[in-house]
Parts: structure tokens; C-alpha cells; sequence
């Protein structure tokens, strides 16, 4: 089976449309926070020490944990701002 490509996935930089929330125990708080299928973002860059991923959304930026990240499915999209 192949595996789904998730926000932590994402390089800096790299644009991705939002396809699927998991539904686990983070869904509903990133739903509240504006993450939802059909929405473009990116990674705006990385914490230090393998820390938290900051994800660029509608003029907004959310840091996220890795665990949160991979809940998030995306498709990948060309090169190019949001």
C-alpha cells in the first residue's frame, strides 16, 4: 500500500493543497485553527532541534508537532508563493 503524503512531508518552501484531516485525537483543534481540505499551504520552516514544523496558511502561521503534521494529507503542488 502506498503511504500518503502528509504536511510533515512538506520541505520549506514546498506548496501543498490540503486533501483529508486523520480524524484522531488532534482533528478537531485543527479544524478550529483554519486547517481544512481544499485550503493551500507550505512549511514556513522548521524549530530548531527537531521541534515543532510552522505551517504557512492564509497569511497565518501555525506551529505544529510532527504528530500533528502527519495527520494533515496534501497533495503536492508546483513551485510557486500561496
Amino acid at each position: 500500500m502506498e503511504k500518503r503524503p502528509t504536511a510533515r512531508t512538506l520541505q520549506k518552501g514546498e506548496n501543498a493543497i490540503i486533501q483529508e484531516i486523520k480524524k484522531n485525537e488532534f482533528s478537531s483543534r485543527l479544524l478550529s485553527l483554519g486547517i481544512i481540505p481544499g485550503k493551500k499551504c507550505s512549511i514556513a520552516g522548521w524549530a530548531p532541534f527537531g521541534g515543532a514544523g510552522i505551517l504557512a496558511l492564509d497569511n497565518h502561521q501555525i506551529a505544529l508537532r510532527d504528530v500533528e503534521l502527519d495527520s494533515i494529507y496534501i497533495h503536492h503542488t508546483k513551485a510557486g508563493g500561496l
